[in-house]
């Protein structure tokens, strides 16, 4: 039975991008692909079960090579780590004077998407189940999710619905955070300290359709190959029937 989101005790936000209705009448693979919060704190009985069971040998972490994924990230997996922040900084002279994530949003996915397109390219390399993240498993692994779901022809409903997701885990996160001692700062950006911002979301999806033509012109103004697509496709998507 196809699970969406897997419980263990160390990591929260956890859950299967399976079952999603995509291209081609095709459907995203079940226990293929998952996000999360940073699975650093998982006890080594759940990291046991996320190899057995989840079949994790692949995990991307969108914080960058100055943090940890924890034993997850250990033999028998591998971990690429991946910053996501180093754009926002370097662009951060154009960035809009507004902090509404309606106006915010549009800006970050086109300046971040090329860091996202090296993630897509490490998804689409390695043949056995991948867990990416970041600190929640909100916005930075929110974006991710939904510039793949996209480029596989996942509705804008259902990527909303993934993305926002997040809010059901949104006051465990921030308690469990509290305990293990890496809250998210006071000084962090508005965005790490808030839910799921649907306005935000919707923003950022208009934005793609409107200034780039859908996904597909987002990944080619980000400099991705032109068979991303189509590898990503092959490992991620099966029949619908």
């Amino acid at each position: 039975m196809n699970v969406r989101e897997p419980r263990f005790e160390g990591v929260l936000n956890l859950r299967d991008l399976g079952g999603y209705s995509a291209r081609n009448g095709q459907r995203v693979r079940w226990g293929r692909l998952y996000r999360s919060m940073s699975p650093e704190w998982m006890s080594s009985a759940d990291v046991a079960r996320a190899h057995s069971e989840l079949g994790i040998r692949l995990v991307i972490d969108l914080r960058g090579p100055e943090r940890t994924s924890g034993p997850l990230g250990e033999p028998p997996a591998r971990r690429v780590p991946i910053d996501v922040i180093a754009p926002m900084r370097e662009r951060r002279s154009d960035r809009p004077d507004s902090d509404a994530h309606a106006v915010l949003f549009p800006w970050l996915l086109p300046v971040i998407a090329p860091a996202l397109v090296s993630a897509m390219e490490a998804i689409a390399a390695e043949p056995a189940p991948t867990l990416f993240h970041c600190h929640t498993g909100k916005d930075r692994t929110g974006f991710l999710a939904a510039l793949i779901l996209g480029a596989l022809g996942v509705s804008d409903e259902d990527i909303m619905a993934d993305y926002l997701a997040s809010n059901q885990h949104y006051e465990a996160m921030h308690e469990y955070l509290e305990q293990v001692g890496h809250p998210v700062p006071e000084d962090a950006p508005r965005m790490a300290r808030e839910p799921s911002n649907e306005a935000g979301m919707r923003a950022a999806l208009e934005m793609v359709k409107r200034d780039f033509g859908g996904f597909s012109g987002l990944l080619e103004g980000a400099d991705a190959s032109d068979t991303l697509v189509d590898r990503l496709a092959e490992v991620l998507l099966e029949s619908a029937d």
